[in-house]
């Protein structure tokens, strides 16, 4: 089984790629730079098939799709941190749903002529839910979403994108909503890791304390790789 896993060199991403190699998939991936990911000797990443593409390309989606012809796509690639989405929505929205309604597109077009029917995993978040009172948790599937963010807004929309491909051409969409997660490798612009960095820290300082802000949010948190195996 063939899979092409889109945004491969990002922290979720390498996750992923190893787990679907270890289970016997052949992997191929993307990535916007030259250079790919640093492995260590064994690490079943050495092992992915590497294309530089940009996704918001049409000629790069149709090169890597005929070049690879896979049997399942794991759309990854996304400005995926809050405040990046936030500060520029116009490239949050490009890359969150444009790219997806054409990478969409091309497999369409290719399922349409016989070439491939691949099916394609458009990954959203639990951020597309928003804001519900206590009252309403846990949160289930069919949950009103509530986009609080731009970045929230992007994911619902790519998937309203993603289950049309389905519903006009038969598409064979799965479209997820993960929660957090976190893991090691994942930059410490993001809390859980942000927090380790401040600790560890506070602890060559002798600071005995650690300012830590808003403390009156609850959220579930997933480690990655358990987001990687489901």
């Amino acid at each position: 089984m063939r899979a092409l896993v889109t945004g491969a060199a990002g922290f979720v991403g390498q996750y992923l790629c190893r787990e679907l190699l270890e289970r016997g998939w052949d992997v191929a991936g993307t990535r916007l730079e030259a250079t790919a990911p640093a492995s260590q000797p064994n690490d079943p990443l050495g092992s992915v098939r590497w294309h530089v593409a940009d996704l918001r390309r049409v000629e790069d989606l149709e090169r890597l799709l005929d070049a690879e012809r896979p049997d399942a796509i794991l759309h990854l690639a996304a400005i995926a941190f809050v405040p990046t989405a936030q500060a520029d929505p116009g490239s949050a929205l490009e890359v969150n749903v444009i790219a997806a309604a054409r990478l969409l597109a091309v497999v369409k077009t290719r399922r349409a002529a016989g070439a491939l029917d691949p099916v394609v995993l458009v990954i959203g978040s639990g951020e597309q839910y928003g804001r519900h009172d206590a009252s309403d948790m846990p949160l289930r599937e069919d949950a009103e979403q509530r986009p609080h963010s731009i970045y929230a807004a992007s994911k619902a929309a790519q998937e309203h994108v993603a289950l049309e491909a389905f519903r006009s051409a038969g598409v064979r969409v799965i479209a997820t909503r993960s929660f957090n997660h976190s893991g090691p490798g994942q930059p410490d612009r993001y809390l859980l890791p942000g927090l380790v960095r401040r600790a560890l820290a506070a602890r060559a300082d002798g600071r005995r304390t650690l300012p830590v802000g808003n403390v009156t949010p609850v959220r579930d948190f997933l480690h990655v790789k358990d987001v990687a195996r489901a």
